[in-house]
Formats: structure tokens, C-alpha cells, sequence
């Protein structure tokens, strides 16, 4: 769990955008915040490992999914995401070297979107040239 000082003093007046309640902008503010942190403790206290996968407690996994996902990523050149899951954030799997990338793109954001789609606005930056129609769907 984050340190209380993570958290902005002000997440109880952050304006709700895309329609959200307050309750849930703070819920979804917090919930940036809580991944962007777990991706960095990771990478500092984890980064001998090669990779990162992110769940969620209530997930419940097939036997060898483990097995499963780095076969996949270690037989597969060239990828910076890969996805596991159509549930959001849940069950992307990144490079553990990528983690302070994505940590700080959350940070930057983090107010503003909940987090898969601060996820897609990453890809675009990374992959995608702002004058080329219709990149984020090739990504």
C-alpha cells in the first residue's frame, strides 16, 4: 500500500470529468495513482525480473497461465504490451524496463482518464505519427 503522502491532499476536490461522480473520480484518481505506484515498486525492488503482469485480487486464473503468457511474450519480438484480458487494465503485460515509462505517463494523467485509455494515449505517442489517420487501430 502507497504511503498516505502518494496521494494528493486535494483528491477530494478533483473535478469529475467524462460524466463521473465524484465518489468515482476519486475512486478511479486513486486507483491511477495506486498502479502507477505498485509499477514502480516493482521495477526498483522487482527489475531483475522481465516482465510485469497486472491483476487484480478478484481475478481468478487458469492453471499455467503463467507459463502460458511468457511463452508467448519470450516466442514474440518487438512488443511493448501485450494483452491478456478484454477487462480495461487487467491482464496487460509489459516489460519490467518499460514500467518507468508507463508510471510516469500515468502520473501525467492520471486526474484526467482512467487508466487503460491513459494506456492508449501512450500508444499513440509511442507509435504513432500525429499526421497518419487511423494508427491507434494498426497499434
Amino acid at each position: 500500500m502507497p504511503p498516505s503522502f502518494w496521494y494528493p491532499p486535494d483528491l477530494d476536490s478533483i473535478v469529475p470529468t467524462f460524466n463521473d461522480s465524484q465518489k468515482r473520480m476519486i475512486w478511479r484518481t486513486k486507483q491511477n495513482l495506486d498502479y502507477a505506484y505498485l509499477m514502480i515498486y516493482a521495477k526498483y525492488f522487482f527489475g531483475f525480473t522481465d516482465y510485469y503482469i497486472q491483476l487484480e485480487d478478484d481475478v481468478i486464473s487458469k492453471m499455467g497461465y503463467i507459463t502460458a503468457m511468457t511463452t508467448f511474450a519470450d516466442s514474440h519480438k518487438n512488443w511493448f504490451a501485450c494483452d491478456f484480458s478484454k477487462l480495461g487494465f487487467i491482464g496487460k503485460l509489459f516489460h519490467t524496463n518499460d514500467l518507468p515509462l508507463i508510471s510516469n505517463f500515468i502520473l501525467l494523467f492520471y486526474r484526467e482518464k482512467p487508466v487503460d485509455w491513459i494506456l492508449d494515449q501512450l500508444f499513440l505517442v509511442k507509435y504513432c505519427n500525429h499526421e497518419e489517420g487511423g494508427c491507434i487501430k494498426k497499434v
